[in-house]
C-alpha cells in the first residue's frame, strides 16, 4: 500500500469533499485535529495495537482506509468514517438499487457505492421455483429484471446482492427518497408501515428510502415475477409524498432517520384519520 504525505491543501480538499469539517469564526474551514484520509499513517498510535475499522496494518505503521476521524478504544484502534455521500456495502445489509445493465448471468446494479453491485440469477429469489437456473432463464433475464428497475435486496457479500425472500423484488407506484447513506440509522427491520397513513417505507442502509401504498396481506402476486400492481388513489399518492417530504425535512435538520423517527414524525406531523397536505 502506498503511504502518502499530505499537504494542507489536500487535506482541506479531502474536507471538502467529505463534508467533514469544522467552521470557525471567519467562516474558514479547518481540518479536525483527529481527522484521517485514505493512505494516512495514523500518528502516535503503539506497535501493540490492533488494526479496526478503517485501518489497515503496514509493516510497523497503522494506515487509514477510509476518511474519517480516528479513536483507540483499549488496543483496537479504529477509524470512524465520516459523513459521505457514497455508500460503503456491509454484509446483510438491506438496499435499494436500480438495474443498469445485463450481463452473462447477472444484473447490474447501481446502489450508489463506488462501483456498481452485481445481482447473480442464481441469487435471485423466485417464489415456487426450486431448482438450479438453466440456460432458458438465462435467455429471458429481462422477464424477471430489466434494465431501469428498481429492486430491494440485500448485501450478500462485498458488491454482490442477493434477493434471500419474497419480501425482496421489484419497486412500482412508489417515491424513491434519496439521503446521505450516514443519516441512515440502525433499525431492527428495514421494512414498516405506517398503518394512520396506510403506507409502506423500505430504509435501505445505503440512503435510499423507498415509499409506496401499504400492501394488502391477502395479495399473493410473486414480488420478482410479477412487477405490476394497481396505481395508487389520489389520497394515496398525497400520503406518499407527505412522507417523502418528511423525510427530507428530517435529513435537512439534521435527524437520524430511522424507522422508528420516521414513525414518530409522522404522528407529530399527521393526526391519524387526517388527509396530508401537500
Amino acid at each position: 500500500m502506498l503511504l502518502i504525505e499530505l499537504t494542507p491543501l489536500v487535506k482541506k480538499t479531502f474536507a471538502v469533499m467529505s463534508r467533514h469539517w469544522v467552521h470557525t469564526p471567519s467562516n474558514t474551514i479547518v481540518w479536525a485535529a483527529n481527522s484521517v484520509v485514505p493512505g494516512e499513517e495514523l500518528p502516535g498510535v503503539p506497535n501493540t495495537s490492533l488494526p479496526g475499522q478503517g485501518v489497515v496494518r503496514v509493516d510497523e505503521s497503522f494506515v487509514a482506509s477510509v476518511v474519517g476521524n480516528m479513536k483507540q478504544v483499549g488496543k483496537i484502534v479504529s477509524v470512524q468514517p465520516s459523513c459521505l455521500h457514497i455508500y460503503e456495502p456491509v454484509t446483510a445489509d438491506v438496499v435499494l438499487g436500480r438495474v443498469v445493465r445485463l450481463l452473462p448471468n447477472k444484473w447490474v446494479l447501481d446502489i450508489g457505492a463506488i462501483q456498481h453491485a452485481t445481482l447473480h440469477i442464481d441469487n435471485l429469489n423466485i417464489p415456487g421455483i426450486q431448482r438450479v437456473r438453466d440456460t432458458a432463464d438465462e435467455s429471458n433475464m429481462r422477464q424477471w429484471l430489466d434494465v431501469g428497475q428498481l429492486i430491494s435486496c440485500e448485501v450478500k457479500q462485498g458488491y454482490a446482492l442477493l434477493t434471500r425472500s419474497a419480501q425482496f423484488g421489484v419497486l412500482n407506484h412508489g417515491v424513491l427518497v434519496k439521503v446521505p447513506p450516514c443519516a441512515v440509522g440502525p433499525s431492527t427491520t428495514a421494512f414498516a408501515n405506517l398503518d394512520s397513513l396506510n403506507v409502506h417505507v423500505i430504509l435501505g442502509r445505503n440512503g435510499w428510502i423507498w415509499i409506496s401504498e401499504m400492501r394488502n396481506p391477502s395479495d399473493t402476486r410473486e414480488t420478482v415475477r410479477d412487477s405490476a400492481s394497481p396505481t395508487p388513489s389520489k389520497e394515496q399518492l398525497q400520503a406518499i409524498s407527505h412522507v417523502a417530504q418528511l423525510l427530507q425535512t428530517m435529513c435537512a435538520a439534521g435527524e437520524r432517520i430511522t424507522l422508528a423517527s420516521i414513525l414518530s414524525a409522522s404522528e407529530r406531523h399527521l393526526e391519524p384519520g387526517c388527509s396530508p397536505k401537500t
